[in-house]
């Protein structure tokens, strides 16, 4: 191949590596090389609230800014710092009234804030004028006596998208402001990378639980342990569980009640023969058994449930041998407490049959 061939090649490879150089760099959201310059430069009288003594600059009107950022920034874009939006102050005249004064360094309103810190940790600056006066107001954003220069800006030089040009005075707005988004939540971090590295960061990166951020992570309180589980596993809602109790495993005809639950023991008299049919239907219906009570058996109850227990008690009321062959099983009454009144008596008038 001949030298000439070689050298347009060579050349060829050249331009195409400083387009794609030039379009990572945009697409990165690192500011591109630009043409700005000096302003003009300020009025030798300057404020008392200033440490220097800078020219004049045309005044700027204050913009009204929204204050808080509409977006939460990462941890890498809490670290990083202010744009130096030029190496000298500009003396302005202030109007009374309330201004905003750039602490981030992007505005294209310098000094003031035209809203261009969303996505940042940056708030501008809300300072109140009486009345009307001249002052020196910072723009390289290190001062310490904000928004008033206090000479800090000596030992700095002008950096990010937001600086005066030499040749036009024109102002180029540098790349844009990445924001996360719903889709796209990770964009401030990325932006924030392409630009500083792992400076901000050191080298190991950014820090985090496991690749959890903390607020999503569980808290102790948003643990429940059941320690039933632990020895028995659970069965599903569709499974059916098994409640049956049998009383009397080991007699030749056990007792079987399909739910650990029957009616228990109420006497005919205390109740009347509806509510103890009533009574009697239901736990049928339910696979359970009733209990005759100490006043003896009544018929209609005892036809309207095949599970019957009869209480036999000392005074054994309405007992008789004949009973042994309609019940299911007995139901011993071996004490009771204390009762009020006139205490076990029947009455004559309840007795009837």
């Amino acid at each position: 191949m001949s030298p000439v061939i070689n050298a347009v090649m060579g050349v060829a490879f050249l331009a195409v590596g400083a387009v794609a150089t030039v379009l990572m760099l945009y697409l990165q959201g690192r500011p591109l090389p630009t043409n700005h310059g000096k302003g003009a430069e300020p009025a030798e009288d300057q404020d008392e609230t200033s440490g220097d003594q800078p020219d004049a600059e045309p005044d700027k009107q204050p913009t009204d800014p929204k204050l808080e950022p509409e977006t939460e920034p990462t941890q890498a874009v809490r670290s990083e710092e202010p744009v130096v939006a030029d190496v000298k102050p500009v003396k302005v005249t202030l109007e009374p009234g309330e201004h905003y004064w750039c602490a981030c360094g992007r505005s294209q309103s310098q000094p003031f804030c035209d809203g261009s810190h969303r996505g940042t940790v940056f708030k501008p600056l809300a300072f109140t004028v009486e009345k009307q006066k001249t002052a020196v107001l910072c723009l390289c954003k290190h001062t310490k006596k904000p928004p008033y220069c206090d000479g800090a800006h000596r030992h700095l030089k002008p950096n990010g998208p937001v600086t005066k040009s030499a040749d036009a005075g024109s102002k180029r707005p540098g790349p844009p402001q990445a924001r996360n988004t719903p889709e796209e939540p990770n964009l401030e971090l990325i932006d924030a990378l392409a630009r500083n590295g792992l400076t901000k960061t050191g080298h190991h990166g950014v820090l985090g639980a496991m690749g959890v951020p903390p607020s999503e992570l569980p808290r102790w309180a948003d643990i429940q342990i059941l320690t039933a589980q632990l020895a028995t596993k659970p069965l599903m809602e569709t499974v059916e569980v098994g409640t049956e109790l049998v009383i009397g495993p080991r007699a030749k005809k056990p007792l079987r009640l399909q739910i650990p639950l029957f009616v228990s023991d109420m006497s005919f008299g205390a109740l009347s023969r509806e509510a103890k049919v009533a009574l009697a239907t239901g736990a049928e219906i339910a696979g359970s058994g009733i209990c005759s009570g100490e006043g003896g058996m009544l018929p209609a109850e005892h036809a309207a449930n095949s599970r019957y227990l009869y209480e036999l008690a000392s005074g054994m009321f309405g007992y008789s041998d004949e009973v042994l062959s309609r019940i299911q099983a007995f139901h011993f009454k071996v004490g009771q407490a204390a009762k009020t009144g006139i205490g076990g008596h029947l009455p004559a008038n309840k007795v009837t049959g």
